[in-house]
């Protein structure tokens, strides 16, 4: 005994020593746990936003995705509609042309080239025809004009859209 304590008597801690070094290390280790803690919460977070960002990435190309083939369909109807109205445009000018080369002598010759009742009738009955499918030319121009506008109007703001998402996604 006597040799373990002169042995180990410089090396031998006190009470207070043992409890003091316990309590440093002690509060060391809390703050680094403290600090481990909060290296994690901000990792979890980071991580959380970018699942985040990912999903709103991925719902933006799906969407972006969608509104493509729409917009080559709005295109294509864009294009067959001004077809149409292009060719009703041109019966309308061939019809104008002919009431003008026929002007009002042409008109009144007809009605009044007519010997009978029945003649008349029958040449009211065709110049009724005639007039009601004008307008129905007129008609249906000035709809597929409508129409046109509208697809256009529709293609600008999916086109908008489109790259306002495109935008988002960058």
């Amino acid at each position: 005994l006597f040799l373990t304590i002169i042995l180990f008597g410089p090396f031998a801690l006190s009470k207070e020593k043992i409890i003091d070094d316990f309590q440093k290390t002690k509060t060391t280790l809390i703050r680094q746990d403290y600090r481990q803690r909060k290296v994690m919460a901000a990792l979890y977070e980071v991580n959380r936003r970018m699942r985040r960002v990912t999903k709103d990435k991925s719902m933006i190309a799906a969407e972006m995705m969608s509104l493509e083939p729409q917009i080559e369909k709005n295109a294509e109807n864009i294009q067959e509609l001004e077809l149409k109205t292009g060719e009703k445009r041109k019966q309308i000018r061939n019809r104008l042309s002919a009431a003008y080369m026929m002007g009002n002598q042409g008109l009144m010759r007809t009605l009044f080239s007519t010997t009978s009742a029945g003649e008349l009738d029958r040449t009211l009955k065709i110049l009724s025809n005639i007039s009601k499918k004008d307008f129905e030319l007129i008609k249906d121009f000035l709809k597929m004009a409508e129409e046109l506008k509208m697809e256009k109007e529709i293609l600008k703001s999916r086109e908008v859209h489109l790259k306002t998402l495109a935008s988002r996604l960058q």
